[in-house]
């Protein structure tokens, strides 16, 4: 074994050493002393309430526990109204423990918080220990002289209420000039200066969301105690040692230098302290040195580096559709010289490259623009997927399992990407372990936590943002599936396009924008994170942006960099609406959740199409009124006096539209994946819809509802996401059909069976006609094109004396090889609208249940007598199907159809047959 060594008096470390085999036992040495915050008594109060509290958790969470807010759910009707005073109210969190003699005995004991929300002040045994401003910061306060010197401890964490501390802190700013906006639209019924304290921004609402702004230690909390070293954070920085090859090969393996940063805290920086720091992967030691720590002049903390490597047998991490997720155990061990005390620091580590190819589209015209095409270990990916925003506007109500479930299903719906939406969170690390596990990239990138405002740029607030980037950056570095990062969410758009005025001082809040992102945030993330490039606002032109001094004229430029593109004026349905840009990152349609979701959170007398609570669960502005033009553009919207039937119906079909929208847009985006147009757009690399998941009942974009139900839209998501995907449109009479195929694996010898089906088939019959096919890989393009009018007995069949033949006819169409291997989603083309369409009303019956089978699937036969559009099939017990919102052709001939259901509670096929209601727009 060759070693290299190299010591210094600030205690860093540079260790270059081989991989080594040699499995090593671990030595018996005594653990930190530490006391979880979740074990202690926690009493939470005001100058008139006492309650008990927990920690982690949050003041709405313990005074609805303890009744104090006793009208149901946070959730529940107006009550983000009704429970807003909990905002404006000062509370305090306080807890009382026994220093035992080991405690005491520590040469450090340190308060450990993971995430304070937000401005708190912490003193132990009434003397001040440390003060916190930011949500998103690590802290540690150092509390050694008070705890040895005490036979018991009392806590306070004394919170201020985040309305009035952003109010005070909005007015001083704006002595100076105002930080915009003053407050958000007045649809949103929430709270303003958000920009103004570094906290979730959401949670004083969003356009989708309630306004609960609430306080408490939201992440975990430890009192910990050493007498050598303590690991306070680690990241880990990878290198291949040799090109990695254009298409996915599971048989590559190639050695690795991992670079191992530490922050290591001292417990008694004057003295030397002598010891061992270890490096295993995966149980076997790959690294061991003695070290010398101190006296250090630089004080308790200090930094350590170790670079060693990983043999040429390594695999790589894949997101998920393209290789294995491959994953290594990372330990860190540091011992003291006579091994009787140990810092352990772990993570699970994957190789993977990953970059951002900006060349221009068409060399031979540079004003054609740039690509903006995502590699990751050498392979460019198109990113199929959607926005995440926090699961709940309190964050101690996510459960891991909660988390765990969203994100499976994204991955259920083909989604390889997510990306984490700048008003929200960094999320916790459940969220993270799962995508990384799974290979769902939890993000196109990492949004930084600035969303849709100007923010200040005072010395107070660019000091707690660097404290904020250097928490966040070190714990994301270690997560593989974290690919890029974005230093905010729509600021550079906002602020360039004037949305909330800043034009009568541009230069100055240009200057503010170039001093948070460009200054800060962004060399900091580099420095932290070199492995992972970072963008400077989504949306953003890239490289055009960096040469138009960060704030480019247009950044939405769809020849640049990413879009997020709302059109809510046009007709969503025609895929002539949408641009033809590099990459989508954001785009979307509102729609309701389900009848079934929706009643949990409103009472019987909110049931109706026009009702007071409808309006106040619509934070858009003028979402009402957008939302139904949109819907009657294609169907025939319900009376507003038509009671809850009528209701229940609007909720239905604004889950169409908004289905059937976004699946027209993401197939536009996916057909243009290797294309160029005559403008030289196109090559797309990436369809992120706006949003995964909704974070309470209400209108929004989301694919998923509140509590895990999915809307149609997820259903379609399983289709239109399909790594192989057929995609037909519509020109001119002419019906083309366009192939996209996101694998690396060409296929032949396939057929496509298109068949032209009147909505009224009792006199006529069906005419169907097949193609012979072959599709490259990592492809989009058309395979097949014909005369909708000549090629397909179009006069015949679709003639009627009364419907136009648009309206009396549509189109299926199937992909199939011989022998069946062959998994590409069917779909079909509507010629008309529905709200025209010759449609007889539908019986459609649900024949049986029949289950489970060993795996815990029902099978559900449904039969249809007339076609029906849009079959929507639901039950109260949670679970997923797998098909939602299909077309059945029964007419003239009943029509029978299978699918499945997967239940995540108890049930029985008994249960189940007689609890499934079916929708369809014939009904």
């Amino acid at each position: 074994m060759k070693k290299l060594l190299s010591f210094s008096q600030q205690g860093k470390v540079s260790l270059l050493l081989l991989l080594s085999a040699t499995l090593v036992l671990l030595r018996p040495a005594a653990a930190l002393t530490t006391i979880s915050g979740s074990s202690l008594q926690w009493t939470l109060s005001n100058d008139t309430t006492s309650v008990p509290g927990s920690v982690p958790g949050g003041v709405y969470s313990d005074l609805q526990a303890a009744r104090v807010l006793d009208q149901g759910d946070v959730y529940y009707r107006y009550n983000d109204l009704d429970y807003r005073w909990v905002s404006y109210t000062n509370w305090t969190y306080s807890a009382t423990f026994q220093v035992s003699e080991k405690l005491k005995a520590e040469k450090k004991i340190i308060l450990e918080f993971e995430g304070v929300d937000t401005v708190a002040s912490i003193t132990a045994n009434g003397v001040l220990v440390g003060e916190t401003n930011n949500m998103f910061v690590k802290y540690i306060f150092d509390v050694t002289s008070i705890v040895q010197s005490s036979s018991e401890v009392t806590l306070e964490i004394a919170f201020v209420s985040p309305v009035e501390w952003s109010r005070r802190a909005y007015e001083e700013q704006a002595a100076n000039y105002p930080v915009l906006p003053e407050c958000q639209a007045p649809e949103s019924k929430g709270e303003c200066h958000a920009n103004h304290i570094r906290k979730m921004q959401a949670s004083f609402s969003w356009d989708w969301g309630p306004a609960f702004p609430s306080m408490g230690v939201w992440r975990p909390f430890t009192i910990i105690g050493f007498s050598s070293t303590y690991i306070r954070d680690m990241t880990v920085i990878t290198r291949p040692f040799e090109p990695l090859p254009p298409l996915p090969d599971p048989d590559f393996r190639t050695s690795w230098e991992l670079e191992v940063y530490l922050d290591i805290i001292l417990a008694d920086p004057s003295l030397e302290l002598r010891g061992q720091v270890d490096i295993f992967v995966d149980g076997v030691r790959t690294t061991s040195a003695g070290v010398n720590f101190g006296p250090s002049s630089t004080g308790d903390l200090i930094n350590m580096t170790i670079t060693t490597y990983l043999g040429e047998d390594s695999q790589l991490w894949w997101p998920v559709g393209y290789g294995n997720q491959t994953l290594y155990q990372l330990q860190v061990e540091c011992w003291n010289v006579d091994n009787s005390e140990i810092a352990i620091r772990t993570a699970r580590i994957g190789l993977r490259t990953a970059f951002i190819d900006q060349q221009f589209a068409d060399l031979s015209a540079p004003e054609a623009g740039r690509l903006f095409r995502p590699y990751i270990n050498n392979v460019p990916i198109f990113m199929r997927g959607s926005n995440w925003i926090p699961a709940h506007v309190l964050p101690e109500r996510v459960t891991p399992s909660y988390v765990r479930q969203l994100l499976e299903d994204a991955v259920a719906a083909n989604q390889n990407a997510v990306r984490v939406w700048g008003g929200g969170l960094y999320e916790t690390e459940e969220f993270y372990d799962v995508s990384t596990a799974h290979g769902l990239l939890p993000i196109l990138w990492q949004d930084m936590m600035f969303a849709c405002s100007m923010y200040p740029t005072s010395d107070w607030f660019l000091q707690t943002v660097t404290e904020e980037v250097n928490s966040q950056a070190k714990r994301l570095n270690l997560h593989p599936s974290v690919l890029f990062y974005n230093a905010n969410n729509e600021n550079e758009g906002a602020l360039r396009d004037n949305w909330y005025g800043t034009n009568v001082d541009f230069e100055q809040y240009k200057s503010d924008y170039i001093e948070l992102y460009v200054n800060t945030i962004m060399p900091l993330l580099s420095s932290i994170d070199p492995s992972r490039e970072v963008q400077s606002s989504s949306p953003s032109n890239g490289i055009q942006t960096i040469l138009e001094g960060y704030v480019s004229e247009n950044p939405g430029d769809p020849r640049y960099g990413d879009i997020h593109y709302y059109n809510y004026a046009s007709n969503g349905w025609n895929p002539k609406t949408y641009p033809n840009a590099r990459f989508a990152s954001e785009y979307g349609f509102q729609s309701w959740p389900s009848f079934k979701t929706l009643s949990q959170q409103t009472s019987s007398e909110d049931w109706t199409i026009g009702s007071d609570m409808l309006e106040h669960r619509q934070h858009h502005p003028n979402g009402q009124v957008e939302l139904a033009a949109q819907i009657s553009m294609h169907m025939t919207m319900p009376e507003a006096s038509g009671g809850q039937a009528a209701f229940e119906r609007y909720l239905y079909l604004s889950q169409v539209h908004q289905a059937m929208a976004i699946r027209t847009e993401s197939e536009a985006y996916r057909r243009m994946m290797t294309t160029l147009d005559g403008q030289g757009m196109g090559s797309t690399s990436g369809a992120l819809y706006w949003q995964l998941n909704d974070i309470w009942a209400g209108a929004s974009w989301a694919s998923i509802e509140f509590g895990g139900r999915w809307k149609m839209l997820h259903y379609y998501s399983k289709n239109f996401f399909s790594p192989m995907m057929v995609s037909p449109f519509i020109e001119n009479n002419t019906v083309h059909v366009s192939f996209v195929n996101d694998l690396p694996q060409a296929t032949s010898n396939v057929n496509l069976r298109v068949q032209l089906i009147p909505y009224d088939i009792s006199a006529n019959s069906l005419s169907v006609t097949v193609f012979d096919l072959s599709f490259n890989a990592l492809e989009a393009s058309v395979v097949a094109s014909f005369d909708l009018t000549t090629d397909l007995n179009w006069e015949s069949i679709c003639s009627d004396a009364v419907y136009s033949k648009e309206d009396s006819c549509y189109l299926t169409f199937e992909v199939f090889n011989q022998d069946g291997s062959l998994r590409v989603p069917e779909t079909f083309l509507l010629l008309g609208e529905p709200k025209n369409a010759k449609l007889s009303p539908a019986q459609i019956r649900i024949v049986d249940v029949m289950g489970p089978s060993a795996d815990g699937v029902y099978e559900i036969e449904l039969s249809c007598d007339q076609v029906a559009l849009f079959v929507f099939v639901e039950t109260d017990v949670a679970g997923v199907f797998s098909d939602n919102g299909f077309i059945m052709h029964g007419a003239g001939r009943v029509q029978y159809r299978s699918i499945q259901f997967w239940a995540r509670e108890e049930t029985t096929a008994e249960f189940l047959l007689g609890n499934i209601q079916v929708t369809s727009y014939a009904t």
